[in-house]
């Protein structure tokens, strides 16, 4: 039961931060006639994704669990009992927030390096 709830939950943040990824690559492309800056742009508006996974991470333990989508997601015979789905499903979003919230940060940093370090070697 573990495994599945931890599934959906990994589906279902991933989904979220793939609409978002969407919209920086878009982002992105729009300002590709200056490499430098596009990536600056990536770089930050991947932070606010990181800090905006961070929140929903830092709520997730009181969200009510049968107002989130793994709930939604979960069949009803796969769903916990009601006494543990919260603290369970709480849990399990909280380190699938956190783990995304890495990822972005990681990707923020490298966005970020890179549009330093072009724009250093454009200045030389």
């Amino acid at each position: 039961m573990l495994e599945r709830i931890e599934q959906v939950a990994h589906f279902s943040v991933g989904r979220g931060c793939g609409f978002a990824a969407i919209g920086i690559l878009t982002f992105f492309v729009g300002l590709s006639f200056d490499l430098a800056l596009a990536l600056k742009s990536a770089g930050v508006l991947g932070l606010i994704v990181c800090f905006v996974l961070l929140g929903k991470a830092q709520r997730a333990r009181t969200q009510p669990y049968k107002r989130t989508e793994v709930w939604i997601l979960l069949k009803p015979q796969e769903r916990p009992r009601a006494e543990i789905a919260q603290q369970l499903i709480g849990t399990v979003l909280r380190e699938t927030y956190f783990s995304f919230a890495l990822h972005a940060a990681i990707f923020s940093a490298l966005s970020l390096a890179s549009s330093l370090a072009f724009h250093l070697l454009r200045a030389a």
